[in-house]
């Protein structure tokens, strides 16, 4: 939830405007803010870390079932 904040943030701040399904709900160029340009230039950022934060979680659940062979897989479902 909060990536789609700071996604938001970067388009309002870069002055594009936001449309949400379908409805114009702030005008392109009525909001051009630098500090929420800059704010919002860490949605690329954080969401690569969750990109690698899920497959990190997807390798060690693989690493569990097929290398140790410990059941975690089983456990969890």
């Amino acid at each position: 939830m909060a990536n789609i904040l700071w996604g938001i943030m970067l388009m309002l701040g870069k002055g594009y405007g936001l449309k949400a399904f379908g409805v114009q709900v702030v005008a392109r160029g009525a909001t051009k803010n630098e500090f929420m340009a800059l704010l919002g230039s860490f949605h690329s950022l954080l969401a690569w870390c969750l990109v690698i934060l899920v497959a990190g979680h997807v390798f060690m659940a693989l690493v569990h079932q097929f290398v140790k062979k410990d059941g975690l897989l089983k456990r969890m479902l």
